[in-house]
This record gives structure tokens, sequence and C-alpha cells, in this order.
């Protein structure tokens, strides 16, 4: 999904300044828990990203659906 919806969701936006892109996995009560971190040089592609509400998890619906949980503050 990273690939397929995230990625082309930044080019399809316009934005520019992501930096880098961090994914860790952590095994926890026969869960794996992901942890994705992106990076950008500002606050300005930020909000062309995840709009004003950059604060919130900026989460696709077809990611949501194959989640069990999820963090809802970023």
């Amino acid at each position: 999904m990273l690939i397929n919806e995230v990625f082309p969701e930044v080019k399809r936006k316009g934005v520019t300044g992501l930096e880098k892109v961090s994914i860790s996995t952590m095994e926890k009560n026969y869960e794996v828990e992901f942890f994705l971190v992106l990076q950008f040089n500002s606050l300005a592609p930020v909000k062309i990203f995840a709009c004003e509400k950059y604060d919130k998890t900026n989460i696709s619906n077809n990611t949501k659906r194959i989640l069990s949980k999820y963090d809802r503050i970023a």
C-alpha cells in the first residue's frame, strides 16, 4: 500500500520536500505493529499532503480496512 497508494498520493498532490521514509515493525501479542514516518523538509509540504489536519493520522480507507487498529493522532 505504501508503494501503490501513499507515494502516488504524494505525487498526485504535487508534494515536494519528502526527504525520508522510515518503516519499523514489531511483533506484539499475535499482531505486527507498523510504524511509518514520512519526513518532510518543512511544514508546508506536510499541509499539502495531509491538509490542515496534519496533526491527525492520514490513512486511506483501503488501509483502514486491513488494520485492526491505528493511532488517530499523528
